[in-house]
């Protein structure tokens, strides 16, 4: 199976040139630049968090006042910071970089820190298999850098085949304008207000350099932090992928094959993690069980049971039966996967306001199967004009116990199917 989840660094600029601040609209106060980086980036992973995403997100500080990456070295690569590797993102993450604040002496060179992410992507992927990997730089480039690995980043950027997204204030130059440093920028926030600020030499050869890699094969783009915002203020819907299970539908001597597809599912939260209450720390806490008697009075004492002496048992009046694992295997009902139509009533005497179940269903046949298209919508159109649900036995598989379910008609001028729901059993009411 193909993987479909990508991995991403957010390399975030906390220098002192990400103070700076920029002009907002309707009047608001200025921003600077690293609040609104920060922001952004805290708004990524919470919407990974929130659709239940399986991409995995590393993040990495750039123009801190400490170092602490694998490359850092004889002088090399410094003030540059892993903040988190490669992992599922996490609120501790988003709480660690609401925690964070920008230096106010250092600035760190933009080219070494997407080194630093590309080796901590490849380290950090081992055993993995992802989609694609990307790389955001949250940055408003106005550090001092050197270009001399310039041609360097960009070819391990295409080797790698990694997506380069500069985000910040930045607009696309104008061909109208002059060139020099002293032009000035008219970058644009995502509604369209206009902000008018000269740009610094630095920003404006960081610029080029960029637009350098991606003219030169390195896929990416450019973004300003208005646009970026537009986009994150809307979570992503739960992305779920969807699966068939294969059935020949059982009426009598014919077999229709089926496909069935979930159509609602009830969203079940993630059980509770034990976790040290001081140093939140998941490996710190391990479960260990053990069993003891149940002394007849005070003067007995507990003794511990070996987990092998122990044996299933169900109460009997005052008395406990053991029931081994024999004994279940023999009275176990045999079973097979299976849909087999078991009659026709009509729809008033099915009472789905009793339906049970955690999900719905619909049944369709394969697109490739002309006579089990033709013979299934046979069956459906029949149902229709009689007013009648068909009642089923269902099975998942050899292991599954049998349900009893309703195939509700639907015939509509774009699709046909069996909408299936499960019905209880006379014990169930």
């Amino acid at each position: 199976m193909a993987a479909t989840r990508e991995a991403i660094a957010l390399c975030i600029d906390v220098g002192m040139g990400m103070l700076e601040e920029q002009p907002s609209s309707n009047q608001e106060p200025p921003v600077t630049c690293f609040k609104q980086a920060i922001s952004l980036a805290s708004m990524m992973l919470e919407r990974k968090i929130f659709c239940d995403s399986k991409d995995e997100v590393a993040v990495v500080l750039f123009g801190c006042d400490e170092t602490s990456n694998d490359l850092a070295a004889d002088g090399q690569y410094q003030n540059i910071k892993v903040l988190s590797r490669l992992q599922l993102a996490t609120f501790r993450t988003v709480e660690a970089l609401h925690q964070l604040a920008p230096s106010l002496a250092s600035s760190g060179d933009l080219l070494d820190a997407l080194i630093v992410c590309l080796d901590l992507l490849r380290s950090s992927r081992a055993g993995k298999k992802f989609a694609c990997q990307r790389i955001f730089m949250l940055s408003n480039v106005a550090g001092q850098f050197s270009d001399d690995q310039l041609d360097l980043v960009t070819q391990a950027l295409k080797d790698e085949q990694t997506e380069l997204a500069l985000i910040g204030p930045l607009s696309d130059p104008d061909p109208q304008q002059p060139s020099n440093g002293d032009r000035p920028s008219t970058s644009t926030q995502g509604n369209g207000a206009p902000r008018n600020k000269l740009k610094s030499p630095t920003q404006l050869r960081a610029e080029s350099v960029v637009r350098s890699m991606l003219q030169s094969g390195v896929e990416g783009s450019i973004y300003s932090f208005g646009e970026v915002h537009e986009v994150l203020v809307f979570f992503n819907a739960r992305e779920m992928k969807a699966t068939s299970w294969s059935v020949n539908m059982e009426l009598g001597s014919l077999q229709i094959p089926v496909l069935r597809f979930i159509a609602t599912k009830e969203h079940k939260l993630k059980s509770w993690t034990k976790i040290n209450a001081d140093t939140r720390d998941e490996s710190q806490v391990k479960l260990t069980r053990s069993f003891y008697t149940q002394p007849a009075d005070a003067t007995e004492e507990e003794k511990e049971v070996d987990v092998e002496d122990l044996a299933k048992g169900y109460r009997y009046g005052t008395s406990l039966i053991p029931f081994s694992d024999a004994d279940e295997a023999n009275i176990k009902l045999e079973n097979n996967k299976c849909l087999k139509i078991l009659g026709f009533p009509r729809q008033e005497q099915v009472r789905l306001q009793e339906a049970v179940g955690e999900s719905s269903t619909v049944i369709v046949a394969p697109t490739t199967d002309q006579g089990a298209c033709v013979a299934l919508s046979s069956l459906i159109q029949a149902c229709v004009r009689q007013g009648r649900v068909a009642l089923a036995r269902y099975a998942y598989s050899k292991a599954s116990n049998p349900r009893l379910v309703a195939l509700i008609p639907v015939s509509k001028p774009t699709h046909e199917c069996f909408v299936s729901v499960q019905l209880p059993f006379a014990d169930d009411i």
